[in-house]
């Protein structure tokens, strides 16, 4: 029977693929300074009850690449201390209300690569801290549903990401995420064929949503009304046929907008209208082109978001750096959309040679003569005003002498 007792002052304890199958109790014993345990690839099937009772003050605790079929909550019991906690690629296939104890400082769950197909309510109403979540495997989907009113993420009121993979819904409905009011990033991967309305209504802190690879068909006008802070959604890689009007009218500060990989053949013509939008991606879509799309703008549609990067600068105080994070974007001439009814030609190129379409702001000017002087260079500025002051002193002049004439008496 292995032990470690007497290795109180260890902090950092890791062994990796050692075939150590079974855990006991007293494996533990005494060693109240262990922060860190990591037991990956070593075949455990199961914790017994108390397992790490010896060792209560630790941090984290990884046993990924196990064969863990099941969690009971005295397993991980006495340890609220814990703020990270692996257990990726196992053979868990459920979780419900006595899968884990009170572990109020978790911060970190990482369930990835284990048959999860089940999530019952109340499952992660002893995590009220924990800050990320990622589940999903490719062996089994995991379904996504309320269970009379109550939601699958209940009472995680300060997790800021979940991420979800191989998610199977008919139809997302309304509650599904019910009290995740300070989620900022939430992603999903699957199959999702409709997103019903108010979906992600109490999500008022999501700032990144990416629902793409989900054979999505059907998206509600009202699915994102609430989501007011929204800075990225990704669409991409779905089965949308259209976009509905109004779909983003609550999302004022929406940065980047990702559509390509549907079956788009026209959008909404105040879709570009987007007060804060930097890239919109539309290729790989039929688009049908008209006239209608002439508010179109290239320096949108043909512009990638890369990794966000961090520019710093000397400080006023000796040795001080200030560092701040740069979104970074390129041009790519390749990401151009494409007339799938001019032979798959760039979109701009049919508007502007094919179909010889007027842009908006000259369609609605009523004087054709008339010029926008707040798109003018400096020196044309200059130029105008000068001889608009001509004209006026000319004016004026022969104003003058028709006056003079006319005082004079006639023969």
């Amino acid at each position: 029977m292995i032990s470690f007792y007497g290795w109180s002052r260890l902090k950092t304890l890791r062994i990796h693929k050692c075939h150590l199958e079974d855990l006991h109790w007293q494996m533990f014993d005494g060693m109240a300074q262990l922060m860190h345990l990591s037991l990956e690839g070593n075949g455990i099937k199961e914790l017994p009850p108390f397992a790490f009772s010896g060792a209560q003050n630790l941090k984290s605790i990884s046993l990924a690449h196990n064969m863990i079929r099941r969690l009971h909550y005295l397993g991980l019991a006495g340890l609220l201390e814990l703020e990270n906690l692996q257990l990726s690629d196992n053979l868990l296939v459920g979780l419900n209300e006595v899968s884990f104890p009170p572990l109020p400082m978790l911060q970190i769950i990482d369930l990835r690569s284990n048959p999860i197909e089940t999530i019952i309510p109340a499952t992660f109403w002893v995590m009220n801290d924990t800050k990320e979540i990622q589940l999903g495997s490719v062996r089994a989907a995991l379904h996504l549903q309320t269970w009379n009113f109550f939601g699958q993420f209940d009472s995680l009121q300060k997790l800021k990401t979940l991420v979800l993979r191989n998610v199977s819904a008919e139809s997302l409905e309304q509650g599904v995420f019910k009290g995740l009011y300070g989620l900022e990033v939430l992603t999903m991967h699957g199959r999702i064929i409709r997103i019903q309305f108010d979906v992600f209504a109490e999500m008022e802190k999501l700032r990144e949503l990416d629902i793409s690879h989900c054979m999505i068909e059907e998206l509600s006008m009202d699915a994102l009304i609430g989501a007011r802070r929204l800075q990225m959604l990704n669409l991409s890689y779905n089965q949308l046929t259209s976009v509905p009007p109004g779909l983003l009218d609550d999302q004022k500060e929406l940065e980047v907008v990702q559509l390509q990989g549907n079956l788009l053949k026209s959008l909404p013509t105040s879709f570009f209208m987007l007060p804060a939008v930097l890239v919109v991606r539309l290729d790989q879509n039929p688009w049908q082109c008209t006239c209608q799309m002439r508010n179109w703008v290239y320096r949108l549609t043909n512009v990638v978001h890369n990794p966000t990067s961090k520019s710093c600068s000397k400080g006023i105080i000796k040795h001080s750096n200030i560092c701040k994070s740069v979104k970074v974007y390129e041009m790519d001439k390749t990401l151009v959309p494409r007339c799938s009814n001019y032979n798959g030609r760039s979109v701009y190129y049919v508007l502007r040679r094919y179909l010889q379409c007027r842009t908006l702001s000259n369609h609605t000017n009523t004087n054709p003569n008339k010029i926008d002087k707040k798109t003018l260079p400096y020196w044309r500025k200059v130029v105008s005003q000068e001889k608009s002051r001509k004209t006026v002193t000319t004016n004026r002049m022969q104003n003058e002498t028709l006056a003079i004439m006319e005082k004079q008496p006639k023969c």
